[in-house]
Order: structure tokens, then sequence, then C-alpha cells
């Protein structure tokens, strides 16, 4: 009996697998559509509840970040994208009047991206993250006025970045080069303003080529380096020259008043002088009366950090002696260089009675082109420093608003079962479809 029962169910879900097959065969359309439209409306639920999920990430891209500072060397503080001045800047982009700077910043929160558990004796985790993720929680902003998290998170990305190449990055340099030659001051004293700023400027554009060398501004169709060659030709050629006019011909604007400056420099620069020289010489009789038996330095049981004891070296009051001998001849050879320029200017000068109005006017149209070409130079630094900034600088700080995949926005594997259950579904609809169709084609 059992045989003959088991054989019977058998034959009953065969014949029910016939039927169910050749209603899918009918049907197949009407099932592929509702498998469709269920599955499409269970993703957008998900797709609903968790598109606006994401998060902003910085990622810091320049050499000291991997240090844990800024481009100019100090700390890096990535909470600064919760100052006041982002935020109150994030609320003036998103046209919200009503919420504090304060308001916001509570809303955010700020974490590594590689966090890491930190171990003195693992050198491997010895490690600063230059990846950050920003996470808005729900707050006013999105729920009064409306404003999607990934909009929201865009904005403070683009406020921080504004901030940080404002705050962090080169803005170029303040020289102040006179439009004309003052009517008071002396042709050498011009001279001496003027190669001061090209001096100041090459120091500057030497920084600049260091980490710029490659960089050509499209507003100047000029680098660094070639704005520094250029500069270079200035203090090499123009500026030697122009000088050397003024004092061949000791070109000066009121001779007598001048002179008379010349003298007084000269007499306090020659105290100075001879107060560097009795304390270089006092210094050295001193060390020559010490006593070379006794060692110059002082050895000191000292312990480690692993607790082991070493002999550390420290100096003498001699040394001292030795390295205050050794600024004092640094300052007197300096004061004497300028001693003899100051007295070689004086010689040049009063070599001359008179000027002819040649020239002066040659002195002077040789001092305008050198600040006419020197004022070309400084504007064409800065613009190509902003143009840097503009395309190199801004790539400091990458954002970028991440979230879900699509996959994981339209439920992942929960759409995956609820795909298999809506299938199921659509197979038992058809069957029941079928068998209400022949029932009524009988009838």
């Amino acid at each position: 009996m059992s045989k003959k029962r088991g054989k019977k169910t058998y034959v009953s879900l065969l014949a029910e697998l016939e039927r169910t097959l050749k209603a899918l065969k009918r049907y197949w359309f009407l099932a592929l559509l509702l498998v469709t439209v269920l599955s499409a409306g269970t993703a957008g639920l998900f797709y609903k509840s968790s598109a606006d999920d994401a998060f902003l990430k910085l990622t810091y891209n320049y050499e000291n970040a991997v240090y844990g500072l800024l481009p100019n060397g100090a700390k890096l503080d990535t909470y600064l994208v919760m100052s006041d001045e982002v935020m109150q800047n994030v609320l003036k982009r998103a046209c919200i009047t009503d919420m504090s700077p304060r308001e916001l910043s509570s809303l955010l929160s700020v974490t590594p991206m590689n966090s890491h558990t930190f171990s003195p004796e693992n050198t491997a985790s010895y490690y600063i993250s230059t990846s950050y993720m920003v996470i808005l929680d729900e707050g006013k902003a999105q729920t009064k006025y409306r404003i999607p998290r990934r909009s929201m998170l865009n904005l403070i990305g683009n406020a921080y970045q504004d901030y940080f190449i404002q705050h962090y990055t080169d803005d170029g340099i303040s020289i102040e080069i006179p439009p004309a030659r003052e009517t008071d001051r002396e042709y050498e004293e011009e001279y001496e303003y003027l190669s001061m700023c090209a001096k100041e400027l090459l120091s500057y554009l030497n920084s600049k080529s260091n980490y710029a060398n490659s960089f050509v501004s499209e507003s100047t169709g000029l680098s660094f380096p070639v704005i520094r060659q250029e500069l270079n030709n200035l203090l090499n050629v123009s500026l030697p020259d122009c000088r050397a006019f003024i004092l061949e011909q000791g070109v000066a604007f009121n001779r007598s008043r001048y002179i008379a400056k010349i003298n007084y420099l000269l007499n306090d620069m020659n105290r100075n002088y001879e107060k560097g020289k009795n304390a270089f010489d006092i210094r050295g009789e001193v060390i020559q009366g010490y006593d070379g038996e006794m060692v110059s330095t002082v050895l000191i049981p000292t312990e480690d950090t692993k607790e082991k004891f070493y002999m550390s070296k420290t100096q003498t009051g001699v040394d001292y002696l030795a390295l205050d001998r050794s600024t004092s001849a640094i300052n007197t050879s300096r004061v004497k260089r300028e001693i003899e320029k100051q007295e070689n200017i004086r010689t040049h000068m009063q070599l001359v009675s008179e000027n002819s109005s040649a020239d002066t006017d040659k002195a002077g149209a040789l001092l305008d082109r050198i600040r006419a070409e020197l004022s070309r130079l400084l504007k064409a630094t800065n613009q190509t420093n902003t143009d840097f900034n503009q395309q190199k600088a801004g790539e400091y700080v990458k954002i970028s608003v991440s979230g879900n995949g699509l996959m994981e926005a339209i439920g992942g594997k929960k759409i995956l079962a609820a795909g298999f259950v809506f299938v199921v579904v659509a197979i038992l609809f058809v069957r029941k479809l079928s068998m209400w169709k022949e029932k009524h084609e009988k009838v």
C-alpha cells in the first residue's frame, strides 16, 4: 500500500509540475512583469531609505601630510573643518540664516579613514592617516530646508577647501616698490632700496622653484625658474651697471647733505667696529690663557630610553667663549665691509663738485627702468603663484562625497532574497490564474 501511495504521490507531483510549467509558458510575460514590478518597488523603498546615507572624504595630497603637517610645516588639524569660519561659509552658501555655526558643527563628526591601534613596540603602527571621513547627522538643514545630505556635505567640503587654501598656502610676496623715485632720496640710496627688493624677490623665487619647478602659468606663460632667471639678469647686469654709473659720475641729489650723512654713519660704524674688535681680542686672550691640560668636555653619566647608562659629553665655559669670539669675528667683518663700502661712496661723491643734467637724467632713467622691470617681475611672480594655487594647491585637499553603491543602496542581499520570494509568488500567481482560466473554460 505504501509503495502504491508513494507512486501515486510522485505521479501527482509530476502532473502538478507539468501544469505549472504550462502555466508559466502561457503567462510568462505576466510572471516576468509581476516579478519586475515587485522588485522595482522594493528596491525603490530600500533606495529611498538609504540613498542619502553618505559621508565626506577629505584626502590631504601633499608631501608633509604623511607627517601630520600642513604645507607650511605647521601641525595639521583636520577638526578645523568644523570651525566657525568654515561653518559660517557653509550656511552662507546654503542661504540658511536662522542657524548658528555652532549648531551646524555639532552635527558633524570627523574620524580617520585608516584607523589603527598604536603600539610603541610596533614600528608599523607609526602611521598618520591622510584621509578623513566627515559624517553629518540629521539636522535642521535637512529637515526644515530639505537640503539632501550629499548636497550639504559637498558645501562643507568646498568651504573647507577654500579655507585651507586661504590659510595654509602661500598667497604671494608683498614688496613695496615706489612708482617713481622720491625727489629727496639720493640716487645711491634708491639703488640700494631696489637692490634689496630684488634680493628679497630672488629669495622667494628660490623657495618656489624648489617645489614648483615645472609649473607654467597659463596667464603669464612663465614658470618660477624663468622669472628667477630674468631677475638674476637684473641683479647681475642692470643693477651693477646702474650703480657703476652713479659712482663713476658721482651723481647726487644734494651732495653736501649726502656726504654729511655718510660721515655720520661712518662714525657710528667705526665705534661698533672697535667694540666688536675689542670683544674679539678679549675672548682670544682668555682662550689663550686656558690650561691646555684640562679637557674641553665633561663626561656625565646619563640614562637612555632603555634605562641603560652611558657617558654623555657637555661643553665647558671655554667652548662658549670660543663661540662668542667666532660670532664677534663675523659681526666685525660685516661692519668692516660696510665701512669700506661707505668710504668708497664718499670718495666718489667728493671727486665731483657738480653733476650735469645729462648725468642726473641718465641715472634717473636707469633707476626707472630697473623699477619698472622689478615691478613687472613682481607682478608676474604673484600672478604665477595665484595660478599655481588654483591649479595645484587646490589639489592639496581632495574632497569627495561617498556613500552606498547602487547594489547597497537598493538593498544588496536583501533585494536578492526578496527577488527569489517574488519569483515564487509569481509562479503561484500564474498557476492560480491558469487554474481559474481552465475552470471557466470548462463551464
